[in-house]
């Protein structure tokens, strides 16, 4: 059975899709701020900062949060701060 089938199977759950392969890259680990912002490490890469915009209400702002750390395998987000393990 997929992964898609057994959230969706139960009826409390549906997986969507916010950025796009070619925004987000291939992500290890991913965390929400206090805001609903996702804090995503790359593969890689930098711990990214995914936002919604207000007009449109969908995540649709992926920029690098910050390039000094690769490849975060934990992101703990209190308050205006940022805890990352690499």
């Amino acid at each position: 059975m997929t992964f898609r089938a057994r959230i969706t199977g139960t009826g409390m759950y549906v997986p969507e899709r916010v950025v796009t392969n070619e925004q987000a890259g291939s992500l290890i680990a991913m965390a929400f701020n206090a805001n609903g912002d996702i804090l995503a490490s790359q593969e890689g890469g930098p711990l990214m900062l995914i936002r919604k915009s207000a007009a449109q209400g969908a995540y649709d702002s992926v920029k690098p949060f910050c390039q000094e750390i690769r490849n975060v395998q934990g992101i703990l987000p209190i308050g205006n701060r940022v805890y990352a393990v690499g």
